[in-house]
């Protein structure tokens, strides 16, 4: 499941529902797994504690089942210095997400905390590297006050790259995160369910973000959040509510992870 406007609502905050809900879906025998964009840098404590079998992290540039690394998939050098390129020359401040770091390039802290946010997606300090690299490189995301900011990084990067806007809805139609054209949650998925040898029509996928669109196609049932863009519902097979009307723990229930 999605964190961001699936777990957690865009405010931050997290339901005393939803994490009942996974924590006893979890006693009853189910195995529950974070997908997020979010790098393992900018998952806290607070999120880990919740409970889960393993993550999908940085849009699906990772995994990992019970602390083990299963997948990874990160850009070549040569596609990151391409990219960085495109978001010097459009003069947009951005992050490079690694695998348990983050790189904030200058004026990329000033554009969050304009929009409220204390770091990329509220990025735990000690994981934040002045050292930029271009190994390594899972996903970028970029911040454009301008709405046309996000088209022109995707004709900048129309080759290998995939561009997608909305994922953060504070930052506004400017703003979004880039990847390999092959990084996504979905690509994860088969590494962490051959760990666990549980088979694809046995899984269910949440999210409200189009960074979610192929994990809903793929998995079993996929399950769209309350308000989630057209685009994210059409790829659903359902529709539960929002954070705020209790949406997870609904699906859960609907869907059976909430009995013996």
């Amino acid at each position: 499941m999605d964190f961001d406007g699936t777990i957690a609502d865009h405010d931050g905050h997290i339901p005393a529902s939803g994490i009942e809900a996974i924590r006893t879906a979890r006693r009853l025998g189910h195995r529950v797994f974070l997908s997020t964009g979010r790098s393992q840098a900018e998952i806290s404590p607070e999120v880990t504690g919740i409970g889960f079998d393993g993550a999908i992290t940085a849009g699906g540039g990772f995994a990992t089942v019970a602390g083990r690394l299963v997948h990874a998939q990160v850009m070549p050098a040569s596609m990151c210095e391409q990219m960085v390129e495109a978001f010097v020359d459009l003069g947009l401040p951005y992050c490079l997400q690694y695998r348990d770091r983050v790189y904030a390039a200058p004026g990329l802290l000033e554009a969050f905390a304009g929009a409220g946010r204390g770091g990329p997606a509220g990025l735990l300090p000690h994981r934040l590297t002045e050292r930029l690299e271009m190994h390594g490189v899972a996903k970028a995301v970029f911040v454009g006050t301008h709405p046309g900011a996000s088209s022109a990084v995707a004709c900048r990067l129309a080759e290998n790259f995939g561009v997608i806007t909305g994922t953060l809805p504070d930052l506004g139609a400017g703003s979004g995160e880039v990847s390999s054209r092959w990084t996504h949650k979905a690509a994860a998925i088969p590494a962490v369910l051959a760990a666990v040898g549980i088979p694809l029509s046995q899984t269910i996928a949440l999210g409200d973000s189009r960074n979610d669109v192929e994990m809903l196609r793929l998995c079993g049932t996929g399950i769209a959040m309350g308000g989630a863009p057209a685009l994210v519902m059409q790829a659903a097979d359902d529709v539960t509510g929002t954070v705020g009307e209790d949406g997870l723990r609904t699906a859960f229930e609907r869907h059976g992870l909430l009995q013996p």
